[in-house]
């Protein structure tokens, strides 16, 4: 029993993670594309990474906030 416990922990950290980590390059890639695109070197590459590290917190307090409403519910 404490074996899934431990693993449904580590199944909520990954997913977290891996949230974070997707907002933070999706907007680092975008902010390199409209560089390219612009001709601006490092100024929306610079924009879209700290857009995406307050983007990727974002969703991770709500995520925790819907999580918390759920557990409410039982």
């Amino acid at each position: 029993m404490k074996d899934r416990k431990g693993l449904a922990i580590f199944s909520l950290v990954s997913a977290f993670a891996f949230s974070m980590l997707l907002t933070i390059a999706g907007l680092l890639i975008f902010g390199v594309m409209m560089d390219g695109w612009l001709g601006t070197t490092p100024l929306f590459t610079v924009i879209g990474g700290i857009l995406g590290v307050f983007g990727g917190v974002y969703n991770l307090i709500r995520q925790i906030i819907r999580m918390e409403e759920n557990d409410g519910k039982d």
